[in-house]
């Protein structure tokens, strides 16, 4: 209509601009160029055809570039209308049309159609209200009251089939009018499956967090590439921090990390991306009250589509006690050694595996072998015993299942200079060392 009026328009101000020119300009020049009054009627008569044919022919100029302009908008409008038609019905998610007024459903798609079990005429038989629970109905029509953006984000509403099937959705409208009525344009997306996917991450989330509190250790995630570490589990016991205190950056992390042990643990990490292995470190870890303690990291790779590392997921378990006992084990190891070594008689101690664990420097100082020379139990049974060692070692195999001390009797062993001596063997079980072999 606009346009027809604006192309109306123009043509009037061509005419009456085209009859106004031409007006002023032939009389004036008829009157120039013709003096006399006989021949002066005549001309004008000529003048007169002249201006019905070029106005003629000027009208229809306008009018038919008016009517082809006219055909070209009705049928872009007419296109339009059925690309929005294909997309309404056509479109995968249900959407309809409804009446402000009386809640009736104007319009619905394909898509609606299939999701909610009505037909197409059952549906615009009836109203908005229709496909909700009878208790949400209230909360409906205080919504449609309340709702007066062009635009309108609903959120999730519970909606109802024709088999009585709830099923939860999320709604958005649009503000329209349709067929000369106040009317929106509604889009409901099924939130059934995500629904579904979400209850199943909570109950694997409740299950992990079940599983943390069963642990008793501490659970982390770091994301190198998002700079964050996300921690679980009985921190603030074991560290004694609380959330915020314990950090959530990967600066927050490597920091705590004891300095002589920083590099290790960059390896092991470089070295598990690498080869696609799991991380397996044991470090020491900054506490809240600024001593260290000893943890053992076991964590997951996980890799990005590009083979990037994307995080690590571990385990942070507590081997403090542990350490501690190793620690006090090895110190009094080092005492025994020690012990052995400086000791007035011959003494040794050796491991299942043969390895020669300590010798008193009296063994070595009577026999005249050098330390170096008596590595293993095989190396001494060799210098000492040499044809007997076969017969020799096969005692002192057996002697690993003692759990008392035993008297072997006397033996002739050999020294380094040739000559022999009789020694007196007693022998008595360590029982495991700090590595699990038995001495």
């Amino acid at each position: 209509m606009k346009y027809l009026t604006s192309g109306a328009l123009r043509i009037s101000f061509i005419y009456a601009l085209f009859g106004l020119l031409w007006i002023l300009i032939s009389d004036r020049g008829l009157l120039y160029l013709i003096p006399q009054v006989d021949q002066l009627v005549l001309w004008q008569t000529y003048k007169g055809l002249l201006f019905v044919t070029l106005s003629t022919l000027i009208i229809y100029s306008q009018v038919a570039r008016a009517e082809r302009q006219n055909t070209l908008v009705r049928t872009a409008l007419a296109d339009s209308e059925e690309r929005y038609r294909l997309l309404f019905n056509n479109n995968p998610l249900p959407m309809w049309v409804y009446d402000l007024q009386t809640l009736a459903f104007l319009e619905v798609n394909e898509a609606a159609v299939q999701k909610y079990g009505y037909s197409r005429n059952e549906f615009l038989g009836q109203t908005i209200k229709d496909i909700r629970p009878s208790e949400d109905v209230p909360l409906l029509l205080e919504d449609v009251a309340n709702t007066t953006a062009r635009f309108n984000f609903a959120g999730e509403w519970r909606h109802i089939r024709k088999d009585g099937s709830l099923f939860m959705v999320e709604i958005v409208s649009h503000y329209l009018i349709y067929n000369g009525r106040s009317a929106r344009l509604v889009v409901a997306k099924d939130l059934t499956e995500q629904k579904r996917i979400e209850s199943e991450k909570n109950s694997i989330f409740q299950r992990n967090q079940a599983l943390v509190q069963a642990l008793g250790e501490i659970v982390y995630e770091w994301v190198p590439q998002k700079n964050q570490v996300f921690w679980q589990g009985d921190y603030q016991r074991i560290l004694g921090y609380s959330l915020t205190e314990i950090g959530s950056t990967t600066e927050s992390w490597l920091s705590k990390i004891h300095p002589e042990d920083q590099t290790k643990v960059s390896q092991r990490i470089d070295d598990a991306a690498a080869n696609k292995k799991n991380l397996d470190v044991e470090y020491r870890f900054l506490q809240a009250d600024g001593t260290y303690r000893w943890m053992h990291d076991r964590g997951v790779i996980f890799k990005d589509a590009q083979g990037q590392l994307e995080k690590i997921v571990g385990v942070f378990l507590d081997i403090h006690a542990r350490k501690q006992t190793e620690e006090a084990l090895r110190q009094s190891e080092l005492r025994l050694r020690r012990a052995i070594e400086f000791a007035p008689f011959p003494t040794l101690i050796h491991a299942e595996d043969g390895e020669v664990l300590a010798i008193s420097q009296t063994w070595l100082d009577i026999t005249g072998y050098a330390a170096e020379a008596i590595k293993t139990v095989s190396d001494w049974t060799e210098l000492a015993y040499g044809a007997n060692q076969e017969q020799i070692m096969a005692g002192i195999d057996r002697l690993y299942e003692l759990d008392a001390r035993v008297d072997e009797g006397a033996f002739v062993i050999r020294c380094k200079d040739g000559s022999q001596r009789i020694w007196e063997f007693s022998s008595a079980p360590l029982g495991r060392l700090s590595d699990g072999r038995r001495g």
